[in-house]
């Protein structure tokens, strides 16, 4: 799976993208970020409905905040989980230290029962 996350930046932006570390993919006319913890300065212009890469970025955009810290050390094997379980954690987390969510990214409405199960995180 590539590193690269494209983004959906419009030319009037295109100053503020690369200010913050965006690179221009010339072949494909478009701006892009490598997958790292700063993905959050990009939150705006990521491309929607990518649910299993949303949760591989929220899971880079995470892995060295305080709140995953905790979270990781309460919820022993996490990443054995169900997906939704641990999409739904991750949503949590990414509202506690960013502010929001990239997207919410429980996978479909039949998976959403997972809602249910959240009390016992």
């Amino acid at each position: 799976m590539s590193s690269k996350i494209y983004l959906k930046c419009p030319f009037e932006e295109k100053d503020q993208c690369k200010s913050l570390g965006g690179i221009w993919d010339a072949n494909k006319k478009l701006w892009y970020i490598e997958l790292n913890e700063n993905v959050v300065h990009f939150r705006k212009w990521l491309p929607q409905g990518l649910d299993t890469d949303f949760h591989r970025i929220t899971g880079v955009a995470l892995s060295n905040t305080k709140v995953w810290k905790m979270i990781s050390a309460q919820i022993e094997n996490l990443n054995l989980y169900p997906i939704d379980l641990q999409r739904i954690v991750q949503n949590c987390a990414e509202h506690v230290e960013f502010g929001q969510c990239f997207q919410v990214s429980t996978a479909s409405d039949n998976e959403k029962y997972a809602m249910r199960f959240f009390k016992y995180f």
